[in-house]
């Protein structure tokens, strides 16, 4: 009689190499996961950074400018300028800002520091963890 001879895997190859696949691929998965996470709090970062910028810019620039141009926004130099915490529009709605203001009446130097954060819980408080940067700027009084 003629051993017939079956092509393929048995039911032990199979198992081993699932065994050895799945082994292998947990710690691939685990590792794009946390990049992906990463990657989230990087972009977070970045917008923080670039919101705070331009909220600055938006401040100095109207601050420096004449009263009579902007009488909505900001009086000028002579006036204080603070906003407690507050949110961009959309796109932006998660992220939020303070401004602080050191004016004096008197002094011709100034600080503006301006906070932006990411409000993950959505309670507009700056909580450990969420991503935020902090710019200061100092502004001269020019006549």
């Amino acid at each position: 009689m003629m051993m017939v001879k079956h092509k393929g895997f048995s039911f032990l190859e199979l198992l081993a190499a699932t065994t050895i696949l799945t082994v292998a691929l947990i710690p691939i998965v685990r590792t794009m996961a946390e990049s992906m996470r990463l990657a989230t709090k990087v972009e977070q970062s970045t917008k923080c950074g670039f919101l705070a910028q331009y909220k600055m810019d938006v401040l100095r620039y109207y601050i420096l400018k004449p009263k009579y141009l902007f009488p909505s926004y900001v009086s000028g130099y002579d006036d204080s300028y603070t906003e407690t915490t507050t949110s961009f529009g959309p796109p932006f709605a998660k992220f939020k800002y303070t401004v602080g203001d050191s004016y004096a009446s008197g002094n011709y130097i100034r600080t503006l520091q301006v906070t932006v954060w990411y409000d993950d819980d959505s309670d507009n408080s700056r909580d450990t963890g969420e991503e935020s940067v902090i710019l200061y700027t100092k502004i001269a009084k020019r006549d």
